[in-house]
């Protein structure tokens, strides 16, 4: 090679180095594109930047915010957990990593994120503005309320802090409290879409739903933020449909649904089935290692989101040797643990789990779900989800029972549709995806069926709320529980329900959910064709 080709070569590389954009003009870039909501542009500049600049905490936070803007959670909260770690004195990163893992439906982590932001920035308030919104979701009524209650003695107007603080007085059913604090603001022309919200809610368990209607009109034209206006249309949705216009009502909630713009991988979703049918075949099934039996009795209550899981356990949750946890995320993340400590993705490392593990990781799995049960000898886990994860129980608790609820699939799933869930819910904002979804979850549980890995009882939300003390017999017999009178009294329970259901489980039994998706049947005509198509109804 001649000098000449190698001045060439050596110029050619000095024109690439000077066209490359420095570290410092990608950073201009990404908040040029952040200026102007241009977040996918954002991102990419990001990442181009933060591979040159790594231990820039504030260029991460700005990734993590970016990425939430596009609604990809995991991405976002793993940036800022890296803004966090870089930099733990960094008071605006914690605040908007319990954002994150709000929507992502956490528990724990939202807490610890807004706590730390509070201390760090004691003077900002919408720091404990949402701490007091996360306690109140879990159920903290008194700490929620304390919160709340230290905003409004420094900043007595403050809007969020009375919508949170009406929403305390909501979930206490102590409704004319709730009416008190909110009816300045809403003669005043309030549009907050919290403050509006709750006192749709308020109105509507007071019997006056059409009143709300105008207010939640107003609101949804004077607001912006998507998730605002969707949380709107639900409420508008719900008012609608208590005050008898119910096509006014689907239209709501399908506006609602449309402005959250989730995703939902229909064949991610379709694999995630198949790798558990694989991976729990009948020969697979026999031949796996097993947890040793410990002394505690878990019931799993399982199935469909809105198919009466929480019904179920409120039921089982008055009876004296029963401590109900919820809706627990402990095995799923034992699915995870495996995964992590085998090196192969879940199910498929379960050939290579010894008995040894699958005790420690059974045992992690009950010690968390026994902290708060005392001295209850049942405990009871409510994630719908865990219809997946049966197969990983019969491994791990030795000892479970399964108590799967069904409910008619129109009414489940138009309950599905019209309830506003997180991101783990993305499949409930569209017709054609909850089908996809019903189906995927009836192959599981016809595969689990077919298997019988721990004992099941199949109950039927429909017989529950026709015949309640005859089906709550055959719950206690399953759950090899004596009788007790006050399993009759569901609704007396004074724990909190943290889910969508909290409002419903402070009701006795009723039977007007039964064929409620008839209101919506033309609306509901494509769901209800896919189903029969696929042989589901």
């Amino acid at each position: 090679m001649g000098k000449g080709d190698k001045k060439t070569r050596k110029q050619r590389r000095a024109r690439r180095a000077e066209a490359k954009p420095s570290a410092a003009a990608l950073l201009a870039q990404a908040h040029k594109h952040i200026g102007r909501k241009r977040h996918a542009q954002a991102v990419r500049a990001l990442r181009d930047y933060l591979a040159r600049r790594p231990d820039d905490s504030r260029a991460w936070h700005d990734l993590g915010a970016a990425l939430f803007s596009q609604r990809l959670l995991a991405e976002a909260e793993e940036a800022l957990k890296r803004a966090v770690q870089l930099d733990p004195g960094y008071a605006e990163a914690w605040g908007d990593l319990g954002t994150v893992q709000t929507g992502r439906g956490q528990l724990a982590e939202p807490l610890r994120a807004y706590l730390t932001a509070c201390r760090l920035a004691p003077k900002e308030i919408k720091y404990r503005q949402r701490l007091g919104m996360v306690l109140l979701d879990q159920g903290h009524l008194d700490q929620a309320q304390r919160s709340f209650e230290l905003i409004l003695t420094l900043r007595p107007s403050h809007e969020d802090a009375t919508a949170g603080l009406a929403m305390v007085h909501e979930r206490r059913k102590q409704l004319d409290e709730a009416h008190r604090l909110l009816e300045p603001l809403m003669e005043a022309g309030c549009t907050h879409p919290t403050a509006c919200g709750t006192w749709a809610t308020v109105l509507r368990r007071q019997g006056q739903p059409a009143q709300a209607i105008p207010v939640l009109r107003r609101a949804i034209a004077a607001t912006s933020n998507m998730a605002s206006v969707s949380l709107l249309h639900h409420h508008l949705g719900d008012a609608a449909e208590a005050a008898g216009q119910f096509d006014e009502a689907f239209a709501a909630w399908t506006a609602g649904n449309r402005s959250l713009q989730h995703r939902f991988d229909i064949d991610a979703f379709r694999a995630e089935v198949a790798a558990i049918i694989q991976g729990y075949s009948q020969q697979g099934l026999a031949s796996l290692q097993r947890a040793q039996p410990a002394d505690q009795r878990p019931i799993l209550v399982l199935g469909m989101p809105r198919s009466g899981t929480s019904l179920v356990e409120q039921i089982l949750g008055r009876h004296p040797q029963v401590h109900p946890t919820g809706e627990r995320e402990e095995l799923r993340a034992c699915s995870l643990i495996l995964a992590q400590k085998l090196g192969q993705a879940y199910p498929g490392c379960l050939p290579a789990m010894d008995q040894q593990l699958a005790t420690m990781v059974g045992r992690w799995y009950l010690t968390r779900l026994l902290a708060e049960a005392g001295d209850a000898s049942v405990i009871t886990d409510k994630m719908p989800y865990n219809f997946k994860h049966l197969g990983l129980a019969a491994l791990l608790l030795p000892n479970t029972r399964v108590v799967h609820t069904r409910r008619s699939p129109m009414d489940c799933l138009l309950s599905c549709f019209i309830q506003r869930f997180k991101d783990p819910y993305a499949w409930t904002t569209r017709l054609d995806w909850l089908a996809e979804f019903y189906a995927g979850y009836r192959r599981l549980m016809d595969h689990w069926r077919s298997l019988r890995p721990v004992p099941m009882l199949e109950l039927d939300y429909e017989a529950l709320v026709a015949e309640p003390e005859a089906q709550v017999r055959r719950l206690l017999e399953f759950c090899e529980l004596p009788w007790d009178d006050s399993c009759m009294q569901s609704h007396r329970s004074q724990r909190y329900v943290r889910t969508a259901s909290y409002e419903q489980v402070g009701r006795e039994i009723y039977t007007s959910s039964v064929d409620r998706w008839r209101r919506y049947e033309r609306q509901l005509e494509p769901l209800r064709a896919r189903l029969e198509e696929q042989g589901l109804l």
